[in-house]
């Protein structure tokens, strides 16, 4: 007799309780919603001891009714799909039974499916703080070099990388004669010309 693997019985049970898990959540949104908006509920309380453990209480019941309605509607059952596995082991399964069960399996795996989803939330806003630190890291070190650059201006004075400060040239320092009377060259054209010569002794 040709037999099937366990993965197509176990990939649809999967897709269920992930959608069981979000039809959860959305109705605890909705609900805590009520509770903030309508019965002018504190944030706080939200958090309480005493509330968590109702909600994941009450989570667990909601999972389990939902995935029976779910097993039943699309006749997800999955004694069916692990029969050719055990000829005759659960041919005795009644198909009622085989909805109630695989409906509280699918329900009873919303919540592991819950907190493997908290993981991965909680992963990507570690990783995105921690991208955020370093930009603001980079913006911090390029906001000190421009500060310590100006101050350097003032001062007529530059930090040279490897060298130390030093102090810019004069205007028409290194000009050579036959360029146009009167023409000085920038701050930058000067730190260039700085470099060049620091760099070439």
């Amino acid at each position: 007799m040709e037999t099937i693997g366990i993965w197509p019985a176990l990939v649809p049970l999967i897709l269920a309780a992930v959608g069981v898990e979000r039809a959860v959540e959305i109705i605890w949104n909705y609900l805590e919603w009520l509770l903030l908006g309508v019965f002018k509920w504190e944030p706080a309380q939200l958090k309480s001891a005493q509330y968590v453990q109702f909600k994941s209480g009450t989570s667990l019941v909601f999972g389990v009714v939902i995935g029976i309605l779910l097993t039943n509607a699309t006749n997800l059952r999955l004694f069916a799909y692990l029969r050719p596995l055990a000829p005759g082991l659960l041919d005795a399964v009644a198909p009622a039974w085989d909805v109630l069960i695989t409906g509280f399996i699918i329900g009873a795996g919303a919540k592991p499916v819950h907190d493997l989803l908290g993981i991965i939330t909680q992963t990507k806003n570690v990783l995105e703080n921690w991208a955020i630190r370093q930009r603001e890291a980079a913006g911090a070190e390029l906001a000190d070099g421009v500060l310590k650059l100006a101050q350097s201006e003032a001062q007529a004075t530059v930090d040279i990388p490897g060298i130390g400060p030093a102090r810019m040239p004069a205007p028409g320092y290194g000009i050579d004669e036959d360029e146009e009377p009167g023409k000085e060259p920038s701050a930058t054209e000067r730190y260039v010309e700085l470099l060049h010569r620091r760099t070439m002794m």
